[in-house]
Order: structure tokens, then sequence, then C-alpha cells
């Protein structure tokens, strides 16, 4: 996974934002300073922030993930209508 996708999804972090703690040197996987915008975290890898008092080990989920709900895809046929208050 991108260290960036991890950061935005876990902590709600905006891009911009990270980019913006990369370039200052802020950002470390395994107390090394992260100078790659795309950045691959490995299962075990310890991210940190100190600016942010953030610091965490990333572990990779294992199968589907599970936190989405299931999607659910429809064709409408012609003539169907999804609106209670459609005049045609």
């Amino acid at each position: 996974m991108l260290l960036r996708s991890f950061l935005q999804v876990e902590f709600g972090l905006s891009r911009r934002q990270i980019i913006s703690l990369i370039d200052q040197g802020g950002v470390f996987i395994n107390q090394k300073i992260v100078e790659n915008y795309k950045a691959e975290l490995s299962s075990g890898d310890q991210i940190s922030i100190p600016s942010l008092k953030i610091s965490v080990v990333y572990k990779e989920k294992q199968g589907a993930n599970l936190d989405y709900p299931p999607l659910l895809l429809f064709n409408k046929p012609m003539g169907y209508t999804f609106s209670t208050a459609d005049p045609h």
C-alpha cells in the first residue's frame, strides 16, 4: 500500500498536508526519512510523524476489505422508474 493512501485513510490527512510533511522531512518509515511521495509500505513497517504525534506499525489486511458495504449492480430495463413522482 502507498504511504500516502494509508495516511489519508487512517488519519484523514489531505494529500497536500502529506506532501508538505514529506518535503519538510517530517515523515519516517523505520526511522528513515521519507523522500519519495510514492513510498510503498510493507507489513511491519513503523511509520512516525513526530509533529503530529503519530507512531504506528503498518499491518496488511488479509483477504477482502470488509470496511466497505457490498455493492449491488442493477441493470434498469426500459420503462422502469426509480422515482415515485415522475409524470412520465
